[in-house]
């Protein structure tokens, strides 16, 4: 039988870093691209002197197909990504356009990547640097270079990002061979694979609570939160691009992570309610290409879940107290939501940047979540 496992980086995951690249993301484009890294390196400044959108929309139109290799093409999304919503939102009133010089390129190289041409959650897990080189990967290492206004409030909030990335990368080996023992038909060996994706979940609830050390409700909703946003409806229209009506996109949304969605198909947690299974479905377009490929190899064959309701006993507890972790992680994220942007909302309606209700869709992921004990919630 083929292992349909076998080969990570089909998937765009790497032993070592998880759902984050295996290699360091490049600090700098080449020479023909010089533009794009000079004035992304500028957005603070630009943005604070409201001089982004003129020094955005006087760039040349280049072409994208002169990046060569993945680390190329993701660095020059990240700029594009990250120049566009200055432009959107850096002024007075939102743009209803994209410039040409960066909406013809974006929506090129997005096409060509598989990916969509706003900011989006896939775009920020290559936004890094390590601040000491010799020093592995780790969250205390790491900075995030390409930024908007700046500051710690803003640095800190994707950084978080990345450690919950990197706090759940033990999960990915578990919930493989997870997958792999239930085609085998051994829940015995179910049961330490759901502690380790249990533990991997805790880790992460921990590294997500470490959101406020260093970032604040006010600075986050108002200083960060409106660059990651959804475009307006209808939509905007990318200048230069073949199709010159409005497109519409969801903007940055933890509900864009593989890492989550990857444990609830693992675990056979199954969001089917009207608030949550067409939005979760769709954020699956905002993910690269392969790590929808892994999503879509977990859904397939076996279910754990099936297994251990068969085998019951230590297989059934192990199979709860995991799905209780992921509730804890859910929890930990509403709590989050509420202190910094339901609350900072106060008379206006609460909405995700992704663009669903908040506090709705996060109620019914937890209700949702723990209908899938097999003991009962």
């Amino acid at each position: 039988m083929t292992d349909a496992f076998a080969d990570l980086a089909a998937f765009d995951l790497d032993p070592a870093n998880g759902f984050l690249p295996g290699e360091d993301p490049l600090p700098r484009l080449p020479d023909a691209f010089a533009v794009w890294d000079r004035v992304g390196a500028d957005l603070p400044a630009l943005l604070v002197t409201s001089r982004a959108r003129a020094a955005i929309e006087t760039m040349p139109v280049l072409d994208p197909a002169g990046l060569s290799g993945r680390r190329e093409e993701e660095r020059g999304l990240l700029l594009l990504v990250y120049l566009a919503s200055a432009f959107v939102w850096g002024g007075a009133e939102p743009a209803r356009r994209v410039p040409a010089s960066i909406g013809r390129p974006l929506i090129l190289l997005s096409e060509r990547m598989g990916r969509v041409p706003i900011i989006h959650y896939g775009s920020t897990l290559h936004n890094w640097r390590r601040v000491d080189p010799a020093a592995p990967v780790a969250f205390d290492n790491l900075d995030t270079p390409v930024r908007f206004l700046g500051g710690a409030d803003e640095c800190w909030f994707f950084q978080i990002e990345l450690g919950v990335e990197l706090e759940g990368r033990d999960a990915i080996p578990a919930m493989i061979a997870a997958k792999r023992a239930a085609a085998a038909g051994d829940a015995e060996a179910l049961v330490p694979l759901l502690g380790r994706i249990a533990a991997a979940t805790e880790r992460m609830t921990a590294m997500l609570e470490r959101t406020a050390e260093w970032c604040a409700p006010w600075a986050f909703y108002h200083r960060v939160r409106p660059w990651v946003a959804s475009w307006p409806a209808p939509g905007l229209v990318y200048e230069g691009a073949d199709d010159t009506g409005p497109r519409p996109y969801a903007g940055g949304s933890a509900a864009q992570s593989a890492l989550v969605q990857a444990i609830d198909v693992t675990l056979g947690i199954v969001h089917d309610g009207h608030d949550t299974s067409r939005f979760l479905t769709d954020m699956r377009r905002y993910m690269t290409p392969g790590h929808r490929r892994f999503l879509s190899a977990l859904g397939e064959g076996a279910s754990v879940r099936d297994l251990c309701a068969r085998a019951g006993g230590a297989a059934r507890d192990a199979y709860d107290a995991t799905v209780d972790t992921i509730d804890g992680l859910r929890k930990a994220h509403t709590g989050i939501a509420v202190r910094y942007i339901i609350n900072m909302a106060r008379d206006e309606k609460a909405v995700g940047t992704g663009g669903t209700e908040l506090a709705s869709f996060l109620k019914a992921t937890r209700t949702e979540t723990k209908a899938a004990r097999l003991a009962g919630a």
